[in-house]
């Protein structure tokens, strides 16, 4: 029997994910149906019956597209359905949404194609910052639409700004490729991600010294708790913030005192063995007694996932306490900058690039080779040494 329910944003907003993939049909429009993904990723989906055949038609993610825009989307393709249609695949030429094109980009490309993690982290990059350009029809989007929407994400985090600008630019040359876009269609013909100014992307070499660790290490131990557990866990396995989250008790072998991360929770999309250090195995000791029962590390009620998601505010009070809140965002520290860190001590103490590869799982030692010269402090040392002996001789 199917799930059905008078679906509103708000019910919508309450229903959480189970094991298995979900469909909630809706009661007022026959064939429009709300996907749950079991990784919490709602979408909608218009399901129509043509002879033998089911064919369906992804119409976009909720929140981006509330329950009205997808009963208007979903009636506006019933009335424009032939028998011979498929609803797999936009119709070529077609005057699309840009909604519409970053979607027919993740699900048609990303989904398949690349790592579950860059998939996820472009879903939930386009639904949050997407609002701006999502109805905008690809004929009448321009150069200037783009560059505010860049401009506006810039004020809050110019590398995220940088990050949503390539993943929609990447969506737009998909399209044209695909011919699902044709160049005559766009605004003066012109792809409108062209000439399109985006921020100076500096890598950051920020890392904490050994003082500064150790004053937020003395924050951190003076409040035990899930929040402080997983930051501790982020430094001591200089992993990403997501996998570390999302870590599960499966992935873990505490006999041979490795972390197995999946290929679908990496970023470079493959699988990777880690080796764990004594305070990773510290924590996690800590973790198995007080989540027995639980398949994560850091489970959570409250989260659809599952898991823990959100550890900002937290990090933002525990640095502040610890007097590493700077104004100048190149010299506040962020959580990555924990990874940096481990990074940068291997560095300092002689460990060669390949090393601080596989700890740091890049895909180029190009990447890692940068930590090795990143040893202010011994070069400060050594000119110092080497001055001092030449005033002696003086």
């Amino acid at each position: 029997m199917k799930n059905r329910a008078k679906l509103t944003d708000s019910l919508i907003d309450k229903l959480k994910p189970e094991t298995s993939e979900k469909l909630v049909y809706d009661d007022q429009l026959p064939g429009l149906a709300l996907r749950i993904q079991p990784s919490g990723v709602k979408s909608w989906t218009l399901c129509k019956r043509m002879g033998p055949r089911v064919i369906k038609k992804c119409l976009g993610h909720f929140p981006v597209i509330g329950t009205a825009e997808a009963r208007k989307l979903a009636l506006q393709a019933l009335t424009t359905l032939g028998t011979d249609s498929k609803l797999s695949k936009p119709a070529p030429s077609a005057d699309l949404t840009c909604h519409e094109i970053v979607n027919a980009y993740l699900e048609g490309y990303c989904k398949d194609h690349t790592s579950d993690s860059n998939y996820k982290n472009g879903l939930q990059g386009w639904n949050k910052h997407g609002k701006d350009l999502a109805q905008i029809r690809i004929s009448q989007l321009t150069p200037m639409h783009v560059q505010n929407w860049v401009n506006r994400i810039g004020e809050v985090s110019e590398s995220v700004a940088n990050r949503r600008f390539n993943d929609f630019r990447a969506a737009v040359n998909r399209a044209l490729k695909m011919k699902t876009v044709k160049l005559d269609q766009l605004y003066d013909g012109e792809n409108p991600c062209e000439n399109v100014t985006v921020f100076d992307d500096e890598s950051r070499d920020r890392y904490l010294s050994r003082e500064e660790w150790n004053r937020l290490l003395g924050v951190l131990e003076a409040r035990p708790g899930d929040c402080t557990d997983a930051i501790l866990l982020l430094f001591a396995t200089s992993t990403r913030k997501n996998c570390v989250l999302s870590m599960e008790w499966s992935e873990i072998d505490l006999h041979a005192r490795t972390w197995t991360i999946p290929a679908d929770k990496n970023k470079s999309g493959k699988k990777v063995v880690k080796a764990l250090s004594e305070l990773a195995l510290e924590v996690l000791e800590r973790r198995r007694f007080k989540t027995k029962g639980s398949g994560y590390v850091f489970p959570s009620e409250r989260s659809s996932t599952g898991y823990m998601t959100q550890l900002q505010h937290y990090w933002e009070e525990v640095r502040e306490t610890a007097g590493l809140y700077h104004e100048n965002p190149k010299l506040c520290v962020v959580l990555h900058d924990l990874r940096h860190t481990i990074a940068s001590w291997l560095g300092q103490a002689g460990e060669s690039a390949f090393v601080i590869q596989s700890i740091l799982e890049h895909g180029n030692v190009t990447t890692s080779q940068i930590y090795t010269h990143m040893n202010r402090d011994t070069e400060r040392d050594a000119l110092n040494r080497v001055q001092a002996r030449e005033a002696k001789r003086a």
